[in-house]
């Protein structure tokens, strides 16, 4: 006795579900990701949770005599390049890629990297989206 089972299993809108919910869960990692580096800049703490260095005494104090906040070092005077910050999800062929980028000027931007590390991915956020998006 034989018993023939058939089924019509739509493979590719199965990968495509797969794919969109992929997306989806590495869109939200990333604006976590976005949200979090935003937050702690503006609380003076770079991508591995350390304090960032104080500003030096020339520059303290002409952010003081311009009224914007000396302590702790925070990168902000207009807002504009903390706020700046964007996440971007894309399917690439067979790849989801995913980026997290600072829109505002590119100087100020590479000039405040040389002294604090406020963007970017720690090895630890990089796990925990991983984690995230099912990934390994």
């Amino acid at each position: 006795m034989t018993v023939k089972v058939t089924t019509n299993f739509n493979f590719s809108l199965k990968v495509k579900e797969k794919l969109e919910n992929i997306q989806e869960k590495f869109g939200r990692g990333l604006e976590d990701i976005a949200t979090r580096l935003q937050a702690d800049a503006a609380s003076g703490k770079d991508i591995e949770g350390k304090t960032f260095d104080k500003y030096n005494d020339k520059y303290k104090a002409w952010r003081g005599e311009k009224g914007y906040q000396t302590a702790p070092p925070n990168l902000t005077i207009t807002g504009t390049m903390l706020s700046s910050i964007r996440t971007d999800i894309r399917k690439e062929g067979a790849n989801v890629v995913g980026r997290i980028s600072v829109n505002d000027d590119p100087k100020k931007v590479e000039g405040n990297l040389k002294y604090r590390k406020f963007f970017g991915l720690s090895k630890e956020r990089l796990a925990e989206l991983k984690k995230k998006i099912g990934a390994t």
